[in-house]
């Protein structure tokens, strides 16, 4: 029945079927919880991440890996929407070595530690990233990480990953702004020639 809801277009009254026959205690937990993970799924595709989280907090137990990465994708996303930074980096950080999972995961998974002050977590992560050449740096990439190493206090990284972007496109470089960070970063290391 929720099959056939779905492809008319009824997925409220999907997710209504769902809720009501998940509560049946006489089902299996097994059965249960394929049925939170279903009806987690339809108001997934909802956007009702109010019902998302409520289903998979606290996260239900798994016989196999697939409904498992899927539920705490959802809730990831979720709590992101949400602002809610450090929780959704939680959730994403157990898929960053999920095949299926990485390439769609690993930029949010940045902006979740950067935006919960996360910096020496989100550092890390980039440079894991880039030196198994999992990602190819860009602008933005470089640019986040020289920030990443300024609030660090790692100023000769911050130089390095601001010659990196140089390399890419001089003009970001030429700013007075990162000029500025440049001396600074320079004087810091003793370098007063360079800055």
């Amino acid at each position: 029945h929720v099959g056939l809801l779905r492809r008319e277009g009824q997925s409220a009254a999907a997710v209504a079927l769902l809720e009501s026959t998940r509560q049946d205690a006489s089902l299996p937990q097994q059965t249960r919880t394929a049925l939170a993970v279903e009806q987690a799924n339809l108001s997934y595709e909802l956007q009702d991440c109010a019902t998302v989280e409520r289903l998979l907090n606290p996260m239900p137990i798994f016989a196999s890996q697939g409904p498992r990465n899927r539920a705490f994708y959802m809730r990831g996303f979720c709590r992101m929407q949400g602002s809610r930074w450090e929780e959704a980096s939680w959730d994403l950080e157990g898929l960053l070595n999920e095949a299926d999972y990485h390439d769609r995961v690993w930029e949010p998974l940045l902006t979740a530690y950067e935006r919960s002050g996360q910096t020496s977590r989100m550092v890390n992560l980039t440079e894991q990233e880039l030196l198994a050449q999992r990602v190819q740096p860009d602008v933005a990439m470089l640019t986040r990480l020289a920030e990443g190493y300024e609030k660090l206090g790692r100023p000769a990284d911050m130089l390095r990953a601001y010659e990196r972007l140089e390399a890419l496109e001089a003009a970001v470089v030429q700013t007075q702004a990162v000029q500025m960070k440049l001396g600074r970063a320079h004087e810091s290391l003793g370098q007063h020639t360079e800055a």
